[in-house]
């Protein structure tokens, strides 16, 4: 299986991507209404079908900024169920936004890639693109799944469209924290 799913309580969940070493983390917050994703990886396998197969529909997807490893599989939702930001919405259509300079070969375990993408990093990264039609802007400054309403506040500095989401009552918020030379995306409580 290319992606990995991990229960981080009843319904929050990790999705990683083995394949690749600077771990494009997503989070997967669940209601029997809809689902939440938060961020959507590389984009090199259907991200949506694989959570439609593990029994998550309704998937709606946002970004915390318009890097590849965050919005590389947008492409594979339904456009009105992608949540981004005016900002990032304006930044995915410029490319050289996306960071694509850090997508290295050697950041991706080959024989594993291979075997679940059918190409080489080298070929993935040759080919990569994200392209959205038809999406419009979200503009509303909360976005709500179950128990959970996260305030979706602007945070310019790892890129000008940067964005936490931070729910008071339940005392979460997201984060993008550097650890080394790599980005980690991650849920913290906060007091």
């Amino acid at each position: 299986m290319y992606y990995n799913i991990q229960k981080i309580t009843d319904n929050v969940h990790l999705i990683t991507e083995p394949s690749y070493s600077e771990n494009a983390n997503m989070f997967l917050f669940s209601s029997n209404e809809k689902n939440l994703l938060f961020d959507s990886g590389l984009g090199a396998i259907n991200v949506k079908e694989f959570l439609n197969k593990q029994g998550f529909n309704n998937v709606y997807v946002t970004a915390t900024h318009c890097h590849f490893d965050h919005i590389g599989g947008l492409a594979f939702f339904d456009p009105k169920k992608i949540l981004l930001t005016p900002t990032i919405h304006t930044n995915i259509s410029t490319p050289n936004l996306h960071a694509k300079e850090y997508l290295k070969t050697k950041d991706f375990n080959k024989i594993s890639f291979i075997k679940y993408i059918k190409k080489t990093p080298k070929q993935f990264i040759e080919s990569y693109t994200t392209v959205l039609t038809n999406t419009q802007p979200y503009n509303k400054k909360t976005l709500s799944v179950g128990k959970y309403t996260f305030q979706i506040i602007n945070t310019p500095g790892h890129t000008d469209d940067s964005i936490i989401f931070f729910d008071k009552k339940h005392k979460i918020r997201s984060e993008e924290r550097r650890v080394g030379k790599e980005c980690r995306s991650r849920w913290s409580p906060y007091h």
